[in-house]
């Protein structure tokens, strides 16, 4: 997924794991930009379900060496990088106020 939507990397990655349990999804321009990679990494089946990353994320992997996508989980890692990397560009233009939980 990562050569297809990079996870952005800023000076706060303190995180140990993204997660996408549920998301409401209003009609708006944000979200269908969302959408539109999401649908487009869904197409392309090395973006989707990456060969080389485990189905299971045993211990050892996860904590290995705090590298980042070795745990995989299709889209719920697509949709968690997607949202992940627009939040962190919306911070980085100063209009933090703009994101609503």
């Amino acid at each position: 997924t990562f050569e297809y939507i990079p996870l952005f990397n800023g000076k706060h990655f303190d995180i140990e794991m993204q997660e996408a349990n549920f998301i409401i999804v209003k009609r708006s321009e944000f979200t269908r930009e969302i959408l539109k990679w999401a649908l487009l990494c869904a197409f392309t089946l090395d973006c989707i379900e990456p060969r080389k990353v485990p189905w299971d994320c045993p211990e050892e992997i996860f904590y290995s060496n705090r590298v980042y996508g070795l745990c995989h989980r299709m889209d719920q890692s697509v949709l968690s990088t997607l949202i992940y990397n627009a939040e962190e560009e919306i911070v980085g233009k100063g209009l933090k106020k703009e994101i609503k939980n």
